[in-house]
C-alpha cells in the first residue's frame, strides 16, 4: 500500500504540469437558477456559484439560522448547522453559508430575519441585505440600540442576543435560545410577542 501511494505522489508531481488546472462543472437546477462549480487544482480552490434570475424562477431568498431557529441550543453543534440540514430543514433548493460563527451558533455580523433583529452589527465587516422585492445589497452597517425609559431617558444597549463583555449591557430575545450558555448573571425576562 505505501509504495503504491509514493509512486501515485511522485507520479502527480512529476506529471502535474500535464494536468488540467481547472475544471468547470455546470447544471441548471430549476428553470431560472443555474450552478456552476469551478475547480482550480493548482491553488487548490473551489468556487460554487448559484445564478437566480428571478424573472424566470419561482423562488424567493430567505435568511435563516443555520443549526435551528434560535442561536443558543445544548447540543453537540451548540446552535451551528450544517448547509445540507439547513436545506432540508426549510425545504430549500440551495443554501449559502453567509457569516461566521463562534464556537456557538451566534452570527459574527449583522442578521436580521422577518424584521427581526437577531445579531447586531460588527464595525467595518460588510453584510449582506435582502429586501422584500428581493433586490440585494452589500453594505457595511452601524447598528445603534437603545432602550427608552420612562423617564425620558435612553439607555445604550450594547448588543442583542449573545454574552456579555464587562459592564455591557446585552438584550435577549427568545430567539437567544438555551440561557445556559451564559457564563454572567443576566436579568432576563421572558415575553411574548
Amino acid at each position: 500500500m505505501k509504495k503504491i501511494f509514493l509512486f501515485t505522489t511522485i507520479s502527480l508531481l512529476f506529471f502535474s504540469p500535464y494536468l488540467i488546472s481547472e475544471e468547470i462543472f455546470n447544471c441548471n437546477i430549476v428553470p431560472g437558477i443555474d450552478f456552476t462549480q469551478k475547480i482550480e487544482t493548482e491553488k487548490p480552490l473551489i468556487t460554487n456559484l448559484i445564478k437566480i434570475n428571478f424573472k424566470k424562477a419561482n423562488v424567493y431568498l430567505q435568511i435563516a439560522l443555520a443549526g435551528s431557529d434560535s442561536i443558543f441550543i445544548s447540543n453537540q453543534y451548540k446552535g451551528r448547522g450544517n448547509l445540507r440540514d439547513l436545506v432540508k430543514r426549510k425545504e430549500a433548493l440551495a443554501a449559502i453559508n453567509a457569516d461566521y460563527f463562534p464556537f456557538t451558533g451566534d452570527p459574527l455580523n449583522l442578521m436580521i430575519q422577518d424584521s427581526e433583529l437577531i445579531s447586531e452589527s460588527m464595525p467595518n465587516r460588510a453584510a449582506m441585505a435582502i429586501t422584500v422585492d428581493q433586490k440585494i445589497y452589500f453594505d457595511t452597517f452601524t447598528t445603534n440600540l437603545f432602550l427608552a425609559i420612562n423617564d425620558g431617558n435612553n439607555l445604550i444597549i450594547d448588543g442583542i442576543n449573545r454574552s456579555a463583555k464587562k459592564n455591557e449591557i446585552i438584550i435577549l430575545t427568545p430567539r437567544f435560545g438555551e440561557l445556559s450558555f451564559l457564563k454572567r448573571k443576566y436579568l432576563y425576562k421572558r415575553h411574548s410577542n
